[in-house]
């Protein structure tokens, strides 16, 4: 977006597949993710990445960085693209006055029947670019539990609420919608259930805005349904008080 003129720019070819990926494929796990500031956009995506060591393609997080005229910045891995872990979601949100690069992470090493999937982020600097000195970024959430659907919620006092799916209590159990308040270092506060939620992993479509002090999440939700085709789907909405 330029600031400026109020206009868009494009089209621009953010990324395409080139010989790092098996087959020149480039799978898409979520919906692509973008925000901007500064008048600057960081495009968040996940993409299939040959790795070296293991001769397979292994789904990393992608983050671009755009300038308001359409040129793209840079095109880099949100976290290290040697190591073992694969991903599956890969977003963006403001949090705490900048943008912030949140990605999920499972480990190929991992054999647990439930394994472990931790949420990482890195704040963006305050020109509007990716922090060169992230290293893997930071474990916002890593306790030993499956979860999905990552959704931040930006409040106005430097604070932000964190809410996901949660499947902590395993495959055959109903997952959970569970929320947290992320401080300006990116640390997680107390967790919450919302017990009525009835949700499908990755299909839970969080949305949410601030307003007056709370936060408003709402969410799809299944309690009507059942199985198969008439599931029965309805739109829900919680304050998370916090």
């Amino acid at each position: 977006v330029d600031e400026a003129k109020q206009a868009m720019t494009g089209p621009v070819v953010v990324m395409h597949a080139d010989a790092s990926d098996s087959n020149n494929y480039v799978p898409f796990f979520q919906p692509t993710s973008v925000r901007s500031q500064h008048g600057n956009s960081l495009v968040s995506y996940v993409r299939a990445y040959m790795h070296p060591l293991v001769q397979t393609p292994v789904y990393k997080p992608r983050i671009a960085t755009l300038s308001s005229t359409g040129a793209v910045m840079g095109n880099d891995f949100a976290g290290p693209a040697a190591d073992f872990s694969f991903h599956k979601e890969s977003r963006v949100f403001i949090h705490n006055g900048r943008m912030l690069p949140m990605w999920t992470a499972e480990w190929l090493n991992d054999s647990a029947t439930n394994p472990s999937v931790h949420v990482y982020g890195t704040q963006a600097t305050a020109q509007g670019t990716l922090d060169s000195a992230r290293g893997a970024g930071t474990d916002v959430l890593s306790n030993s539990d499956s979860r999905s659907d990552i959704f931040l919620i930006s409040g106005e006092t430097g604070v932000s609420v964190l809410a996901w799916v949660d499947n902590r209590q395993g495959p055959n159990v109903l997952p959970q919608v569970r929320y947290a308040v992320l401080d300006g270092a990116l640390k997680l506060g107390p967790e919450k259930v919302i017990s009525h939620a009835n949700v499908v992993g990755q299909l839970a479509d969080f949305g949410g805005t601030y307003v007056g002090g709370n936060v408003v999440l709402v969410w799809v939700d299944y309690r009507q349904g059942g199985p198969g085709a008439n599931q029965r789907p309805e739109v829900w909405m919680e304050t998370l008080w916090f």
